[in-house]
């Protein structure tokens, strides 16, 4: 079946892959949104007047994206003896998509990568050091994989630490493209990328106990179904709670308010009902309820901090 599915163009294989595991029409929404939400944020907090959005914001856009593309490469190659046992269907488990050409795939987007922030100036090619650095660290899980795989809080810990790293580069692009410096405020856009990011994690690995699989590790083997959801919820609902603070110190606008509450009260409801009446479709949708609230903190914060200043294109 490998050999056959190479003869296929690779446009069309590759077509297959993203559409499976990558799927451009909901990440690139995500990460427009977190990407306006950590860059307006900064304008708003160091930059007086109108936000400033140019080239250098449009690359960062796309070093964003192809970042988290990067993540999904590497996690291929970290979860393929898993996952030809646990999800025998996928385009890379079938040999659609093989190891090799993601591997170059992969070495393409570094490259990529590196240049594109080599125009952007050395202290964001400084910062996204640190990201890339950090990447290849995830990706060899920090040389101590064995005993982090029996640790599953540490294993989320440490990875989720990618996104606050993410959200300090698009800050580098906004804040010191015109002399700004580090706002205090931007501590809890940290806190809160990683606390909605973490919760949204670990709703995608609750199962109900007749959906587990030997072959994947999830928060519900761990705590069960209840306690894992519980705590999937109050990280996502903490991470939240600094969107809110964020709010209440740049001064944002009461709609701004409104869809952070939108997001708090649609994602609680998916989880209460889930709680009242536990199924396997219901544990299995606990991150769409997540991701719901989750984005609407970065829509929230990216509309908050334009409120009542403009955006000034210079392209």
């Amino acid at each position: 079946m490998a050999t056959d599915a190479l003869t296929l163009p690779f446009p069309r294989r590759l077509k297959l892959y993203l559409d499976e595991r990558f799927p451009l029409s909901t990440h690139a929404v995500v990460v427009f949104a977190f990407f306006f939400s950590n860059y307006f944020l900064a304008e708003r907090l160091v930059h007086p007047g109108n936000a400033v959005l140019g080239w250098r914001a449009v690359v960062g856009m796309v070093v964003v994206l192809l970042s988290f593309f990067l993540l999904r490469l590497f996690d291929e190659f970290k979860d393929y003896d898993r996952d030809v046992i646990a999800h025998p269907d996928r385009v890379v488990s079938r040999g659609i998509m093989p190891l090799s050409q993601l591997r170059i795939m992969g070495w393409a987007v570094v490259g990529a990568l590196g240049l594109a922030n080599a125009f952007l100036g050395w202290q964001v090619f400084a910062t996204y050091l640190l990201v890339i650095t950090f990447t290849l660290l995830m990706f060899k899980e920090f040389f101590i994989g064995e005993w982090l795989n029996r640790h599953i809080i540490l294993y989320a810990l440490t990875h989720q630490l990618i996104t606050p790293l993410l959200c300090l580069y698009v800050y580098s692009i906004a804040a010191f493209q015109a002399g700004g410096t580090w706002h205090a405020t931007f501590w809890l856009q940290l806190a809160m990328g990683a606390g909605t990011g973490l919760g949204w994690e670990m709703s995608r690995k609750v199962r109900m106990p007749e959906d587990e699989h030997p072959q994947i590790d999830t928060y519900s083997k761990h705590f069960g179904p209840m306690g894992a959801s519980v705590m999937a919820y109050a990280v996502l609902v903490s991470g939240a709670a600094c969107a809110s603070f964020i709010g209440l110190q740049a001064g944002f606008p009461g709609y701004a308010f409104v869809l952070l509450g939108l997001g708090w009260m649609v994602a609680t409801a998916g989880f209460l009902r889930f709680w009242l009446g536990p199924t396997p479709k219901g544990a299995k949708g606990l991150d769409n309820w997540a991701a719901v609230l989750m984005l609407l903190c970065y829509i929230a914060i990216a509309v908050g901090a334009v409120a009542g200043r403009g955006i000034h294109f210079t392209f």
